[in-house]
């Protein structure tokens, strides 16, 4: 068997143990790694859409294969990606102490001494990814004491949990 047939054999196993895996637990914990300006506000990239981290150890080839398989799950109508909501008992600190996010952070520091480079601040959005229901997100008056373990972000800004809303990232040395 070729190379590139074992590739797309282990993509399609990958594939198939995160389907059952969200499937299995409902909800899953997920981020994306952004590129902000502080010249101009208005302006975001997308550096990473969905990152699904298993270790703070995960490589970052691992960690495009996932992103890749969510995307296919995503453009199937299997899964759905909600960065509104977060998992109240998830580990979101593994992304802020995986290896790729310092990576991640690092490159965006190197770029921003440049004089030319736009994006100079990293975000990240926090959210979930669920079984795809077709409703796309999950509205706040159906999580308001529904035990359910999600909060609408908004509900996060004074509220204690210990989770921030996601635009507080910005600029926030905390994390």
């Amino acid at each position: 068997m070729s190379n590139t047939k074992k590739e797309e054999l282990l993509l399609k196993i990958q594939k198939q143990e995160l389907l059952n895996k969200i499937t299995t637990e409902k909800v899953l914990p997920v981020a994306s790694f952004r590129l902000k300006s502080k010249k101009d506000s208005c302006i975001e990239a997308v550096a990473m859409p969905y990152v699904m981290l298993k270790s703070v150890e995960d490589r970052m080839q691992t960690i495009k294969n996932r992103s890749s398989i969510i995307s296919e799950l995503i453009e199937e109508k299997l899964v759905e990606v909600n960065f509104s909501l977060e998992v109240d008992s998830a580990d979101y600190d593994i992304v802020y102490q995986s290896k790729v996010y310092q990576s991640f952070c690092d490159m965006v520091a190197q770029g921003a001494t440049k004089p030319d480079f736009i994006f100079d601040t990293p975000k990240v959005l926090l959210g979930v990814i669920t079984p795809y229901t077709g409703c796309g997100h999950h509205h706040n008056d159906e999580h308001e004491g529904c035990g359910c373990g999600h909060h609408h972000n908004d509900e996060h800004e004074g509220c204690g949990c210990g989770h921030h809303h996601n635009d507080e990232y910005e600029g926030c040395d905390c994390k």
